[in-house]
């Protein structure tokens, strides 16, 4: 498709000003519109706020009487273990289950060892790969000691020789079994620690 070139020229023209007094004008309008639109867009912003405070506080309360039903759900799963569980690592209740599920992991101290002692052996170990254990604040990388316990046996016998260990805690779980509530919570799980 060709536009001839006055043909682009009348689509991208911009109307002069005249005069003076039309400049006056087109200022003063052009700041009418601004505070207009200004004004329009705090006011979208207070109603969107208020609809969202709305929400939020409807969202708060749901999830408080969520988390108070799965612990009262995790406290019976607990007491009920050995009966309704059996060697089982999840049951059905109503089409909706209940499951204990390894977590993973927390760095924990083997006994009498503490934090600092085995950050200071950490620190004056002689392998360069030991940097990504510690933070730069002088702490250590629990992500990292996790990951590096996880995958390498090596870091595993280094971090047990100085004392630290992986403890894996079980972790129970809700999961609702609801087509329309998977689809639309994008399938979250209700957990309680």
């Amino acid at each position: 498709m060709n536009i001839r070139p006055d043909r682009i020229r009348q689509k991208v023209r911009i109307a002069p000003v005249k005069n003076r007094d039309e400049l006056t004008a087109l200022v003063i309008a052009t700041a009418d519109l601004t505070i207009e639109r200004d004004v329009t867009a705090a006011r979208r912003d207070q109603a969107l706020s208020e609809i969202q405070d709305g929400f939020n506080v409807q969202i708060e309360t749901l999830d408080k009487e969520i988390a108070e039903n799965v612990k009262r759900m995790r406290a019976w799963a607990l007491a009920h273990r050995g009966n309704e569980f059996g060697e089982r690592q999840s049951i059905t209740v109503a089409g909706h289950d209940l499951e204990f599920r390894k977590g993973s992991g927390k760095v924990a101290y083997l006994p009498g060892v503490k934090a600092g002692d085995a950050l200071d052996a950490l620190l004056a170990s002689e392998d360069a790969t030991i940097d990504r254990f510690a933070k730069v604040s002088v702490a250590l990388d629990k992500n990292a000691i996790l990951r590096a316990y996880r995958d390498s046996s090596e870091a595993r016998s280094f971090l047990q020789a100085i004392g630290i260990t992986v403890v894996v805690e079980e972790d129970f779980r809700f999961r609702p079994n609801r087509p329309e509530a998977e689809a639309m919570s994008g399938g979250k799980e209700s957990s309680a620690a």
